[in-house]
Order: C-alpha cells, then sequence, then structure tokens
C-alpha cells in the first residue's frame, strides 16, 4: 500500500510541476526568433494575433491569390500573310555601284527583306527600307576582277497594314 502512496504522490507532483509549468511560461521566457512553424499548430495564429502592417508582400511568396479578374479586351490581330515580293532584277557593271529595289502592293508594309545576286564578286554595300513604309533597297559593288557583270534582285517580305 506503501508503494502505490508513493506513486499517486510522485504522479500528483509530476503532473502538477506540468501544469504550472504551463501557466508560468510567458513571452519573456522564449528567445526572440527561437520559435518556427514546426513549432506553431497549424491555424491557430489568427487576423488578431498579427501586428497591423508588419506583413510585407516577400512575407507572402506567391501564397496568397485572389479571384479572377474580368476579361481583358481583345488585342490587335497578328500577322496573317506574309508575301515575298522580288523587284525587277538590275544589272551592275563591272567596277560599278548599283541599287534594286522591291516594293510592297497597296495595303502593305515591308516586314523586311533579302536579295539575290548572281556574279563572282559583286558585294551589299546595304539593305534596307530606310525609312521608306513599302520599299526595300538594296545596294551593291560589283569588284569582279574578270569583267564579269552582275545581277541583283531585290527581295521585299510585305505585311497586311492595318
Amino acid at each position: 500500500m506503501k508503494a502505490v502512496v508513493v506513486a499517486v504522490l510522485a504522479m500528483l507532483l509530476v503532473g502538477g510541476s506540468f501544469a504550472g509549468a504551463a501557466r508560468l511560461l510567458t513571452s519573456k521566457d522564449v528567445k526572440n526568433a527561437s520559435l518556427t512553424g514546426t513549432d506553431i499548430k497549424n491555424s491557430s495564429i489568427t487576423a488578431a494575433d498579427v501586428k497591423n502592417k508588419s506583413l510585407t508582400p516577400l512575407d507572402f511568396k506567391g501564397s496568397v491569390k485572389g479571384p479572377a479578374g474580368p476579361a481583358g479586351p481583345a488585342g490587335p490581330s497578328g500577322v496573317t500573310a506574309v508575301t515575298r515580293v522580288p523587284g525587277a532584277p538590275v544589272a551592275v557593271n563591272v567596277g560599278l555601284q548599283g541599287s534594286a529595289t522591291a516594293t510592297c502592293p497597296a495595303g502593305h508594309s515591308i516586314s523586311g527583306g533579302g536579295y539575290q545576286i548572281v556574279g563572282p564578286s559583286a558585294s551589299v554595300i546595304a539593305q534596307d527600307s530606310f525609312g521608306t513604309p513599302n520599299v526595300w533597297t538594296v545596294n551593291v559593288d560589283n569588284t569582279d576582277a574578270g569583267g564579269v557583270n552582275a545581277t541583283v534582285t531585290a527581295v521585299a517580305f510585305c505585311i497586311p497594314t492595318g
């Protein structure tokens, strides 16, 4: 019987000391930054526990997402067709420079361009629309030492406007 009394007294003392410790624990007993998310029961912190304006957008890291907003207006339609338009071939004699152009049809504008050269040593000096909205220009220099004339054809890539 004496052992039972000792066991009961021991349980009361141990249980009482834990209960007493829980009542005595305050924020002064917790070291700053020592508690982590795993120490806190899920859903135990409410808005009343958080100081106003103490949270920043970094505290949320994409975890808060509001409802989708209304659909925006339709954007402009994209390019639906590109038309390749070659210009007329232009002969460039040996030792001379020449230019060839390709013009987009009405209702189209330049989106880019290129060229084709027939001749062994003709080289492109420049190719551009040079600020014109519907004409592609290619400038070449025929430096062929063998006396061969060159032919250059400008090619425009045109897209519908409007």
